[in-house]
């Protein structure tokens, strides 16, 4: 293994140390993942540059190409509009943890895997040795009852869905390497993945358990009919885009469903979440609110809504109407270029898998978001990037 290939790897195995913050001379602030994407991202041009690649490694599907600039553009241009002095350089750390970091590691990463300098089999490795750590971690807290005030596992992370968005990924892995590696490490993955479901259900997280079910549905239903996966990607994109759509619209009746003990306040939660991002996004459709101003926005809408327990929220839980109310229209219309983008890849067991991470990160994004976060994105475009970017 290179130095080079090994950075890689340590990079993706390593993503939660976007937690320890690095204060920065000049205001603001950078993480140590911002560091390690950075330096993985330096290198790897670096040795692709070295190496006369340059060249090939700029010839992107012009489809791809227009799409990125449309997405990236789009949120610029809505940081612009929405310009703020005292809150500029949060939103331009964002747009550079969130979007400009992940995209261009997830590129040359891409590049190097389809020169075969880096292997897919090894980046699926550092991923679940970090989840590994993270399961295990998660497994100890539950039996120390280091839990939240509703007894979900969270560990240090702000949130416990946003552990489980880590985990998820980490379950289907294990799943497919107990299928592919099988013998000798056979009982390895299955205490594994033990952990990981222990920890994955810890979490009450119904978006991530949902998520995994339906892909399991999924996958039963390409083995009966044995139908290539990529010939229901664009239906399967466009039923979770229409579903998103139709929140917005349904929300607005079901909100005066009466109240009850027996589901849960979540669920009564995203009802006026929906809503308030519905009459955000009336106001401000063309250039969006700006990156970081959507909880801004909401509180000041939401107190014209019903009360719920959780009063402010971050983000809308839904990944379409997130690009759409922060990034503006051109921003959502270069995601759905780039969502809707057939799969460019050969049709591996890696490649295969690939495509069912990609799917988790979409199919939770119905209720969560599953890319606004500093080691969610980076994960959410590395899989996109082996699958759209190069033709592996």
């Amino acid at each position: 293994m290179t130095m080079l290939s090994f950075l890689n790897y340590l990079t993706i195995a390593l993503l939660p140390v976007y937690l320890i913050k690095i204060p920065f001379a000049i205001g603001g602030s950078l993480n140590l993942l911002d560091i390690f994407l950075i330096t993985s991202i330096t290198c790897n041009l670096f040795f692709i540059i070295k190496e006369g690649y340059f060249i090939k490694f700029t010839k992107l599907n012009t489809y791809i190409k227009v799409a990125l600039f449309l997405f990236i553009f789009g949120y610029l241009f809505s940081l612009l509009v929405n310009y703020n002095k005292a809150s500029f350089l949060d939103s331009a750390g964002m747009f550079k943890s969130f979007i400009l970091l992940p995209i261009l590691f997830s590129l040359t990463v891409s590049f190097l895997v389809f020169k075969k300098k880096l292997l897919i089999k090894y980046l699926l490795f550092s991923f679940v040795f970090m989840t590994t750590i993270l399961s295990i971690i998660g497994f100890i807290y539950f039996f120390l009852d280091i839990l939240t005030f509703d007894n979900r596992l969270e560990i240090f992370f702000n949130s416990p869905n946003a552990l489980a968005m880590l985990l998820g990924p980490g379950i289907l892995i294990l799943i497919f390497f107990l299928n592919k590696f099988n013998g000798r490490f056979y009982a390895f993955f299955l205490i594994l993945l033990f952990f990981h479901s222990f920890s994955t259900i810890a979490t009450s997280s119904f978006g991530c358990l949902l998520s995994l079910f339906i892909l399991l549905i999924i996958f039963l239903f390409i083995k009966l009919v044995k139908i290539d996966i990529t010939k229901i990607y664009l239906i399967f994109i466009i039923s979770l885009l229409s579903l998103s759509i139709f929140l917005l619209f349904l929300l607005p009746i079901t909100k005066f469903l009466p109240y009850s003990q027996n589901i849960p306040p979540s669920f009564y939660s995203r009802i006026v979440i929906y809503d308030v991002t519905r009459q955000i996004l009336l106001k401000e459709s063309f250039d969006g609110v700006g990156l970081g101003n959507f909880q801004k926005h909401y509180l000041l809408q939401q107190i014209y809504n019903i009360p719920y327990p959780q009063w402010a929220v971050p983000h809308p839980h839904n990944n379409f109407l997130l690009v759409l109310v922060e990034g503006g229209f051109l921003a959502f219309l270069g995601y759905i270029m780039l969502i809707f983008k057939r799969p460019l890849f050969k049709k591996t067991p890696f490649g295969i898998l690939t495509v069912f991470l990609f799917f988790y990160f979409i199919i939770h994004g119905i209720v969560d978001t599953t890319i606004w976060k500093n080691d969610l994105a980076v994960i959410f475009w590395l899989f996109f990037g082996l699958l759209n970017f190069y033709r592996q």
